[in-house]
């Protein structure tokens, strides 16, 4: 960009570029794209403490990030736990339908605490929190409870 005002000091200059690139390939490349290396190793999560109900905090996350967040390892657990603050049992992006993740990933990694997911004397628990209260693992809870809520970034 021409205006030097849109940038902060000293960044003007910054590229970063892939190998081999930009190279305008066979004369048509007039735009540029960010790529990100899809290694599940780059996810990043974010803390909402705005307490809602889990298809509205579902909305939100689509809306203003990506989705709600999608748990695929211990790793992203871990990451997951240190944004949350201590006491709070946030929801994730799992659900009762065999227990699918919103974002339609594949995933065998489950963390459920001893007994669950229960659907504890039938109160429709169809959604999951993340409890840190137990090393950061999740139980089922009614939907409709308002709780803070990780969402995934769009741009990690």
């Amino acid at each position: 960009m021409s205006d030097p005002n849109f940038y902060e000091n000293g960044n003007a200059n910054f590229r970063n570029w892939k190998d081999s690139e930009p190279n305008n390939y066979n004369g048509l490349e007039s735009c540029t794209m960010l790529s990100m290396p899809d290694n599940g190793l780059n996810v990043t999560f974010v803390y909402i403490n705005n307490s809602m109900k889990w298809f509205d905090a579902l909305s939100f996350c689509r809306e203003y990030h990506t989705d709600l967040a999608s748990v695929r390892n211990m790793e992203e657990n871990q990451k997951i736990m240190e944004l949350t603050p201590a006491g709070k049992k946030p929801w994730i992006g799992l659900f009762r339908d065999t227990w699918k993740w919103t974002d339609g990933s594949n995933s065998s990694f489950r963390n459920w605490k001893v007994g669950e997911p229960n659907n504890y004397q039938n109160q429709n628990e169809n959604c999951a929190v993340a409890d840190f209260e137990s090393s950061g693992q999740w139980d089922d809870r009614n939907c409709d409870e308002k709780r803070a809520f990780i969402c995934k970034c769009k741009f990690p």
